[in-house]
């Protein structure tokens, strides 16, 4: 059984979006192109693909590329979290009500990641530069926020159950030596 790939491209009427769009269908995906300039939907008919000219920023927009283009749609946004000129801020909610089966958001967690480290850096250099110690809980996951969290619970009953007792035995008896 032969699966078709497909690829849906937005902003792909020119510059990088059409060589991407290019390249795709040379490696053998069936494009789908949504284009503000219309120059989209000339490429697409030029590679054998779905073309759509309208907005990233427009959810009617959107929703013609997600019903012009008959298979499930998978869209990854950059955060989600907050609008950016070329990313509309549109609900993960609203995308599945317009036809999109899956939706990634890949930078999210990085993104929170490093604006926490950054808050953490920004108190660690305050401190080192004044000398004084400031308390700032909402900074800092607590040990039990962070057992919390990884389910601790889960993952020692998991260990109880899996594990060979000698396994258990060797792995606390190098955490012990370790403290």
């Amino acid at each position: 059984m032969s699966v078709e790939k497909v690829a849906i491209i937005t902003a792909g009427g020119s510059g990088m979006g059409a060589a991407a769009a290019r390249r795709l269908a040379a490696d053998g995906y069936k494009v789908g192109i949504l284009s503000s300039s219309g120059k989209g939907e000339a490429l697409a008919a030029e590679l054998g693909g779905i073309g759509v000219t309208g907005s990233n920023q427009s959810v009617e927009d959107l929703q013609r590329l997600v019903d012009a283009v008959d298979i499930p749609i998978s869209i990854n946004i950059g955060f989600g979290i907050r609008s950016r000129p070329t990313t509309p801020l549109i609900p993960v909610r609203r995308l599945k009500e317009l036809g999109v089966k899956r939706v990634s958001v890949p930078r999210m967690l990085p993104a929170a990641a490093l604006k926490a480290m950054e808050n953490a850096l920004a108190l660690l250099r305050h401190t080192l530069e004044t000398g004084e110690v400031l308390d700032r809980p909402d900074l800092l996951f607590s040990i039990d926020d962070i057992k919390t969290l990884m389910d601790y619970e889960t993952l020692e009953r998991l260990e109880e159950e899996l594990l060979l007792p000698e396994q258990l035995f060797r792995k606390y008896q190098a955490e012990k030596a370790r403290i």
